[in-house]
């Protein structure tokens, strides 16, 4: 890893580029997250209120 650093270290665009592309990244990871949390709460709710979860609404 430190030699693809070392040979790359003068070309200050493609780190700003990787930055760009590791906040999106960090940012796409965040909101999966997210909705499986909601997700999960959801089906937490429906489970304690004594709903059948696998029927259709």
């Amino acid at each position: 890893m430190s030699i693809f650093i070392t040979n790359l270290s003068f070309d200050n665009s493609l780190f700003i580029n990787e930055s760009k592309l590791a906040v999106l990244l960090g940012s796409l990871i965040s909101s999966f997250n997210g909705s499986i949390v909601v997700s999960c709460n959801k089906r937490e709710k429906t489970l304690n209120s004594g709903a059948d979860p696998c029927k259709l609404v």
